[in-house]
């Protein structure tokens, strides 16, 4: 358990809903039928809605089960700063003459 001031709560809940209307603002630059932004923009989305209908850290903390608060804040900012690298490389893009890859998922 970790103390977190009484005042903090909203403080995190603007954080992270700034950091999560950022990362959906950046992320839109990637073609939308690129699998990386439809994920993104779906766990952000998610995340996002958690945030905005939580009022507490603990239960912040609870609903998305990715660590304390700050570790969920340093996971949105690491996306944030990944998407530009992720634009650059453009891994949906295929060399002429390239077939996109097959994944068959096992349940």
């Amino acid at each position: 358990s970790h103390f977190i001031p009484s005042f903090a709560p909203c403080i995190f809940q603007q954080a992270l809903t700034d950091l999560y209307n950022e990362t959906l603002d950046a992320v839109s630059t990637i073609p939308s039928s690129a699998i990386y932004r439809v994920n993104v923009e779906k766990t952000t989305r998610y995340r996002l809605k958690i945030v905005q209908e939580n009022d507490s850290v603990e239960s912040i903390e609870a609903k998305l089960g990715v660590g304390q608060i700050e570790e969920v804040m340093e996971q949105a900012r690491d996306e944030l700063e990944l998407i530009p690298h992720m634009a650059d490389w453009g891994p949906w893009k295929l060399e002429q003459g390239q077939s996109p890859v097959k994944i068959e998922l096992i349940d």
